[in-house]
């Protein structure tokens, strides 16, 4: 049987994530830029979760850059979407705050939405950027390799006391409402 194109293609595209990732680091280097990103920290059963991306070690929320003109929330849902195929009304996540991280020659500003589901999702790596999905508690999480903004959100949410994790009627989200993509193939 003969794997979907896709499938074929998917090695090929993380080479060229690896390659176009080391070739942005030179430019930040020469440029010293500032960026604005989005960030989704996706709660369920006290854990939170987390991708690994085929171009980098640490781990790190679901998230990106933002298109011009394109509002927060629905940046943040659609990195969602594309990076682990979950699919959330923008209006169901709740802004929680910007972080700034000085890393790798930028200052990276992560605006961090969350969203605490009811139901367990099934989060599916898109195997080109994303390559791994785990859901970890933050104390295991802080004690492994994290990306800086990463990090900075679940210091700050382990030291907030509560649990960040807990279903809060405020914005928990209940499956029904949401919906997966298929995956391709």
């Amino acid at each position: 049987m003969t794997p979907p194109a896709g499938r074929v293609l998917d090695p090929l595209w993380r080479l060229a994530f690896r390659v176009g990732y080391r070739v942005l680091l030179l430019w930040w280097w020469v440029t010293r830029p500032r960026i604005t990103g989005v960030h989704v920290a996706v709660w369920h059963d006290g854990r939170v979760l987390l991708v690994r991306n085929s171009y980098r070690r640490a781990r790190g929320l679901p998230g990106g850059r933002l298109r011009r003109g394109e509002p927060l929330a629905q940046a943040a849902a659609r990195e969602l979407r594309e990076e682990v195929a979950i699919v959330l009304d923008p209006a169901a996540l709740r802004y929680a705050g910007e972080w700034v991280a000085h890393a790798f020659h930028v200052e990276d500003h992560g605006h961090v939405f969350e969203c605490v589901l009811a139901a367990a999702p099934h989060p599916v790596a898109d195997r080109r950027e994303v390559v791994g999905v785990d859901w970890e508690t933050p104390g295991r999480a802080l004690t492994g390799p994290l990306q800086p903004l990463a990090r900075l959100y679940l210091e700050e949410a382990a030291r907030r006391g509560a649990e960040p994790g807990a279903p809060d009627a405020t914005f928990a989200v209940a499956l029904p409402g949401a919906t997966h993509v298929a995956e391709e193939g």
